[in-house]
């Protein structure tokens, strides 16, 4: 139940695709990064299919590189969290508060990346985000969950290296 009395699955009948591919919202706190991850891959393929498209002009395959290339920084420091989180979970599971906090920063972490999902769903029904002010907003969130999660990295580098 949320604050508001509805089940997960009342939820879902609400706003179907909420949970992404989970039916149990406590899910999206674990696994969310499993998500992001094959979807990093789908734009990863796109992107070198958008590439070598012989019809695209040479400003847009530039532009399909440009996005090949973030999308791969992308996927590759989304793995290295994922690695450095396991070694650490690995590293300090006989210490109860420090395994706590790594677990709550996995969470967030998680919750983080399906608020970047549900941005793109929001942008995707109401196009006003797309421009004006509206963009802004969401520019200014988005910069603050990259924020966020970068903390989170940092946090749990910081573990490893003690």
């Amino acid at each position: 139940m949320n604050k508001k009395g509805l089940s997960g699955e009342e939820l879902e009948e609400l706003f179907p695709g909420l949970f992404g591919p989970f039916e149990n919202p406590d899910d999206i706190n674990k696994y969310w990064h499993q998500v992001t991850e094959k979807e990093l891959e789908e734009y990863i393929e796109q992107a070198k299919k958008d590439s070598e498209d012989s019809d695209n002009s040479k400003e847009d395959k530039e532009i399909d590189k440009q996005d090949l290339k973030r999308w791969n920084e992308e996927l590759d420091n989304l793995r290295i969290f994922v690695d450095d989180h396991t070694r650490c979970v690995e590293r300090y599971k006989f210490d109860k508060k420090i395994l706590q906090q790594i677990q709550d920063d996995w969470y967030e972490y998680n919750t983080s990346l399906w608020t970047g999902y549900n941005r793109i769903q929001q942008m995707k029904l109401d196009s006003s985000l797309t421009k004006g002010e509206g963009l802004k907003q969401i520019q200014s969130e988005s910069r603050a969950e990259k924020i966020k999660r970068e903390e989170i990295e940092k946090r749990i580098k910081d573990l490893l290296l003690k």
